[in-house]
């Protein structure tokens, strides 16, 4: 099932193992038409990504290209991955919040920018014959790159330090409680209450959308017995993030991105602020905030090519200037644990402050 970025089916049926050869090889040629381009290739946790993810060295690499496997990580490691390392693009293997016996593929350009789907679905229509894609040798050699220790580095940069905070986290069963681990250690005011942290492939603890109504829920328990600051849940691949304040309530998508909209504005007050416009009106006093529609992956070029330092919507997509990519939910958690340090008050005083201006 091909949308706009993405193409997105249930395993074995919808997205067979000679779909993803040719795929990747389509867009490999379509990315790099000289060849020996350089790839990055990421997954998430569900049991079929690790054998797609080989499927997509072998196309890449059938068409004369270098292969990086990042094996498992979040979409945006493998997006930060791809600006920092100067690859000609790369391909993240991922169901989104999709069940998981579905799973899907996403494909980048330079510098982590999304590729839409459509040419590569009309260039992948062109190889009629598997024998014809493997008909020349591949290239012989990948490398394995494991890129959370620099990526780690890179984001704890943004928070040096924090006053005693207490939260609960909800890692979405993925790689976001590895990242968790290496991020948030070396902030000893932090103290975190681990949900999701462990690998669960087939879902069987939680589901991988953050805003389900039990996983909410349970969140609201842990930050509620333990007085926590406040508690957010991530997804499986690291882009949508879900929040709660320090009573429980859930903070809408919305809400919160008008929050981390005016903590950017104070820090750049000369950027523009990007909102998908299904999002309710501006506040008052954030002059410089402009509708963009299309999503978080249509929204790349306006929030990384122009003067803007946020792009949100109302599902939980948190875009930053600051770092590669289309959407990044830790690094929106790390901007609001920084802002609700610096304030020195509670989340849900800091959302009325918010409302009522």
């Amino acid at each position: 099932m091909a949308q706009r970025y993405a193409f997105l089916g249930e395993v074995g049926s919808q997205l067979r193992c000679a779909d993803v050869l040719v795929l990747a090889r389509a867009y490999g040629d379509l990315a790099s038409p000289q060849g020996d381009g350089m790839f990055a290739i990421g997954h998430d946790a569900r049991a079929s990504s690790a054998s797609l993810a080989e499927l997509v060295s072998i196309g890449l690499r059938s068409g004369g290209h270098h292969v990086t496997h990042l094996d498992e990580c979040t979409t945006p490691c493998l997006e930060w991955s791809i600006s920092e390392l100067n690859l000609c693009g790369g391909m993240m293997i991922t169901g989104g919040h999709a069940s998981p016996d579905w799973n899907g593929l996403r494909f980048y350009h330079k510098q982590a920018q999304p590729m839409p789907v459509a040419p590569i679905a009309e260039a992948a229509s062109r190889w009629s014959r598997m024998e014809d894609l493997l008909s020349t040798e591949c290239t012989q050699t990948l490398c394995r790159l494991p890129m959370l220790s620099d990526y780690a580095a890179s984001l704890r940069q943004w928070v040096r330090s924090v006053a005693l905070m207490k939260l609960a986290l909800d890692a979405g069963n993925g790689q976001i409680g590895v990242q968790v681990d290496a991020i948030l250690s070396h902030l000893n005011g932090i103290r975190v209450w681990p949900l999701g942290f462990e690998s669960d492939p087939g879902f069987k603890t939680s589901g991988p959308n953050p805003f389900g109504r039990n996983k909410l829920k349970r969140l609201a328990r842990v930050v509620k017995d333990n007085g926590c600051n406040f508690g957010a849940a991530i997804d499986v691949s690291g882009e949508c993030l879900a929040v709660v304040d320090e009573q429980g309530s859930s903070v809408s998508p919305e809400a919160l991105g008008w929050l981390l909209a005016r903590q950017q504005t104070e820090v750049y007050p000369d950027r523009k602020i990007l909102f998908d416009p299904a999002c309710h009106p501006r506040p008052s006093d954030i002059e410089t905030a402009e509708a963009v529609g299309g999503g978080a992956f249509e929204a790349w070029g306006a929030l990384h090519k122009n003067a803007a330092s946020l792009y949100f919507d109302d599902h939980g997509h948190y875009a930053f200037s600051d770092i590669p990519g289309t959407s990044n939910a830790l690094f929106a958690l790390m901007m609001l644990i920084r802002y609700i340090d610096e304030r020195g008050t509670t989340l849900s005083e800091l959302l009325s402050m918010s409302s009522n201006r």
